[in-house]
């Protein structure tokens, strides 16, 4: 068994923090090919069958031991936008942690082109996870005799990362969690899957799942990517910069926080010691603040928005606060992220209700404490861009056309997951919208800040008023 680290726990009982990768494929795809490379791809990553067990102090552990064989369902394709009423409809599909697996797939199936979606619980996996499952199942389609090698996924706590900031501000930090945990091993509380499908089923009754899409073709991805390359940026720095500038032209430009830019980054990328194409929940992340200067040009912003990135990178400080949660008492971890923020909406005649309630009415709990402050500190911006992947583009009669990532999302007004493949570029913005009241506007609004966002990078013919390009 693999002990769930605390960072990964914070993801297990959130009804928005699943992720999502749609693979645009061309060609002729069997259901039974699938199902028998899905079967071997779950045994080269043994997290595709694994499910979460506790011992007795209430330790996580993914455990293999029981579980059932690879969840897919296939449907007949319909539109090219389909694969987001799937991912929608997956969505308000709760997965149960105790029983796994942990990740489902879905086939859009037309003869000519399919998509195939990879829909997973976050504790699992990663964006770039994602797309390794992927084109390793593409892979054992094609040569259904590829040699199986396991590959184990490795514990993020086990590596040497630095933790920003000087030794006096770890050891102040060290003692607030020691402080929150007695505060709140006084006054315990302890939830279970039922409380959890209360919460889920609550949340998914007053929120919908949505998107903004743009897309570049190959020929415009050359474009865009000369243009970076003349002003010695990246592709990802662009894009963020232009949607920062188009959601203060649009919405008003970011104040407080809000400046902060949050930057999720493959460690697979960045480690002493390689790790290899593990399937696994193997990301850290970086914070800055950014404000768009607008008596600058674009292109002068992105440069500033691209060297504190490298800054970032080339000083190694990628880790920020994930290793102080592993201090925090594990069953505090758990009401943090779903508890603490959603109990106050399970309504009367759910079946926790009193229990749920009663949780939400002990205002002095530390739970509510601390996540008031995680709440009050959330960045403006998170663009999660898994770049480009350097994938074959065929696979014995198959083709990968594009794919489309959509990271779990959050109370941050920007949210962006990119992916480059095959020459395409697509970035989605995702956002929860509240169908009681009138954020429902919101799509229009997000669609002019991505139309705004398109100008910025040079792509004005591209405007369109449909939130899919």
């Amino acid at each position: 068994m693999r002990r769930v680290w605390n960072f990964e726990r914070l993801f297990l009982e959130v009804p928005y923090a699943n992720i999502s990768l749609c693979t645009r494929i061309t060609g002729n795809i069997s259901e039974n090919e699938l199902r028998r490379a899905l079967e071997k791809v779950r045994t080269i990553h043994p997290l595709v069958g694994a499910k979460v067990v506790f011992d007795s102090e209430r330790n996580a552990w993914f455990s293999t031991a029981d579980v059932p064989g690879p969840i897919l369902r296939v449907v007949p394709k319909q539109s090219d936008s389909q694969w987001f009423d799937e991912i929608v409809h997956e969505q308000t599909i709760p997965f149960d942690p105790s029983t796994g697996p942990l990740i489902r797939f879905v086939l859009i199936y037309s003869l000519e082109v399919s998509d195939f979606i990879v829909f997973a619980h976050h504790t699992i996996s990663d964006g770039e996870s994602l797309a390794i499952l992927t084109r390793d199942t593409l892979k054992h389609i094609a040569d259904p005799q590829l040699e199986e090698k396991v590959i184990f996924p490795p514990i993020l706590a086990d590596y040497e990362l630095k933790i920003p900031g000087n030794i006096v501000i770890k050891f102040i930090r060290r003692l607030i969690v020691d402080w929150y945990n007695r505060q709140w091993s006084k006054k315990r509380w302890f939830f279970d899957q039922g409380d959890f499908l209360n919460i889920h089923m609550a949340f998914w009754q007053k929120h919908t799942y949505k998107l903004v899409l743009l897309t570049l073709e190959k020929d415009e991805t050359v474009c865009l990517t000369a243009n970076c390359r003349e002003h010695g940026i990246t592709i990802g720095s662009a894009v963020t910069t232009a949607f920062i500038a188009a959601y203060g032209d649009v919405c008003g430009a970011f104040k407080g926080h809000q400046k902060i830019v949050h930057l999720p980054y493959d460690l697979r990328k960045r480690l002493d010691r390689p790790v290899g194409d593990v399937f696994c929940n193997f990301f850290t992340a970086f914070e800055f603040k950014f404000a768009y200067d607008p008596q600058k040009s674009f292109w002068q912003n992105a440069q500033t928005f691209h060297q504190k990135v490298r800054k970032k990178l080339d000083a190694r400080d990628i880790v920020g606060y994930a290793q102080e949660i592993e201090r925090f008492d594990p069953t505090l971890i758990d009401v943090l992220p779903s508890f603490a923020l959603h109990a106050k909406d399970v309504p009367e005649g759910f079946s926790r209700y009193d229990k749920l309630s009663a949780f939400a009415r002990d205002k002095n709990n530390v739970a509510f404490k601390i996540s008031k402050r995680v709440i009050s500190a959330y960045p403006g911006t998170t663009n999660t861009n898994l770049g480009r992947l350097n994938f074959p583009e065929t696979y014995g009669n198959l083709r990968l056309e594009r794919m489309f990532w959509a990271p779990s999302t959050g109370p941050n007004p920007l949210m962006l997951g990119g992916v480059g493949i095959s020459g395409t570029t697509t970035f989605t913005l995702n956002y929860i919208e509240d169908t009681s009241s009138n954020e429902a506007l919101r799509t229009a609004t997000l669609i002019k800040v991505r139309n705004r966002a398109l100008e910025y990078l040079g792509f004005p013919e591209k405007i369109s008023n449909s939130a899919f390009l």
